[in-house]
């Protein structure tokens, strides 16, 4: 199934998943108004640096994923395959191999990278999460410090990548937002102030590249 979903269809996909009632982290259950249940593709891995395969997935703010594996398992991704997620603030990677030992605890509201050897796909839960802490992004220095990759919100109101700019306060003409097509390994970029921006696609995130830290940003939602 390709997830390539137009704004509108992605307004209508969370309509349709909404749910009142998900069972979360640590085993408690809690309300909540709006929820996710999203198919999502994971595309098999191409050749080193094509992209093709680095499938930049967006978790729900609110979601039941602990660790990587628990992404592994979520996502169906076979022993060998990979979870990665960057710690903007210092440029650290976290990676974990599916079917491992000691997978790494997830960062909150940060997007993962999946990469697998063959296509396959699983399904994400989670719901609405609105307010305090928000999301930091952290001043560019040598990358990976400072490539904050962004999970684009399953019920935001951001529909291009110049709303994430606009929204977040991003400086015109410096910040950058990418995004990459992880079935072609095609990136598309951004920069903040300019024409033409990209639509942001639901169930992925795009990595955000900005000269001064936001601290606390909390993307505007339905």
């Amino acid at each position: 199934m390709n997830l390539r979903l137009s704004v509108r269809t992605k307004l209508l996909a969370v309509a349709l998943v909404a749910v009142s009632m998900l069972i979360l982290a640590g085993g408690a259950l809690q309300a909540s108004n709006m929820g996710f249940k999203m198919n999502k593709v994971i595309y098999a891995q191409g050749g080193a640096g094509s992209g093709v395969g680095d499938n930049f997935t967006a978790l729900p703010f609110r979601n039941p994923y602990q660790n990587a594996g628990d992404v592994c398992s979520a996502l169906g991704i076979p022993a060998g395959g990979t979870i990665q997620q960057i710690d903007a603030q210092f440029g650290t990677p976290f990676n974990f191999t599916c079917g491992g030992g000691s997978p790494f605890a997830l960062l909150q509201r940060v997007g993962v990278r999946a990469r697998s050897a063959s296509l396959t796909g699983g399904i994400l839960v989670g719901s609405h999460a609105g307010g305090p802490p928000g999301v930091t992004f952290h001043a560019l220095g040598g990358p990976p410090t400072g490539d904050n990759h962004f999970p684009v919100l399953y019920h935001g109101t951001a529909a291009t990548a110049q709303d994430v700019c606009s929204q977040a306060g991003l400086a015109a003409g410096t910040s950058t937002i990418q995004r990459i097509d992880a079935q072609f390994g095609t990136p598309v970029n951004h920069t903040c102030g300019g024409g033409a921006p990209f639509a942001l696609v639901l169930g992925e995130s795009v990595r955000v590249r900005t000269t001064t830290l936001v601290s606390g940003f909390v993307p505007p939602h339905f």
